[in-house]
């Protein structure tokens, strides 16, 4: 699945399906190959985070730059994995687990105070004073049961917003071109 493959192999197809967790049919990793390579316009191997951001599911949410910031430089397998979350045959737990990992700005494996300011800042510009994301950020926090300056795990914000629909619908991988 190297830069200058222009096709899948049986292997390849099921290389992904098994990194994907069987979330895509073969033929819906057919057509993500096709469109990944559309989106990969340089024929590079990866995915750029501007690249990222042509994909009508992450250029709608408020969250788009984040979420290409997360996955830039991803190769196909990884842009299948990024899609995974998203698509039909995933649970509201996977879709969860994913918004996490786009909250989880640092990486550390938990979602605090610092990681809400960025996505707030990201989600609102600067409609909002450095006063104002405060006090929503400190409300989050001590509403999800983290307490003043606490911290979110995984398992915590699955918990929490299991039963929210947070706007992370499935997805259907289009017909392949």
């Amino acid at each position: 699945m190297g830069s200058t493959v222009s096709h899948l192999t049986q292997y390849d197809i099921e290389e992904v399906q098994f990194a994907c967790d069987n979330k895509f049919s073969q033929a819906e990793i057919v057509s993500l190959y096709a469109r990944f390579r559309k989106l990969d316009r340089t024929q590079k191997g990866f995915l750029t985070a501007e690249d990222l951001l042509k994909l009508p599911e992450l250029a709608l949410t408020n969250l788009s730059t984040r979420v290409s910031r997360v996955f830039e430089n991803c190769n196909f397998k990884e842009f299948c994995r990024l899609l995974a979350p998203l698509s039909q045959r995933a649970s509201a737990d996977d879709r969860l687990r994913f918004l996490f990992q786009v909250y989880d700005v640092d990486g550390d494996g938990r979602v605090d105070a610092r990681d809400l300011h960025i996505i707030m800042h990201e989600m609102t510009g600067d409609n909002l004073t450095p006063s104002q994301t405060e006090q929503i950020v400190a409300a989050a926090l001590l509403e999800a049961g983290a307490g003043e300056g606490g911290s979110l795990t995984q398992e915590d914000f699955v918990r929490i917003f299991t039963g929210h629909e947070l706007g992370l619908r499935p997805i259907r991988p289009p017909p392949p071109y």
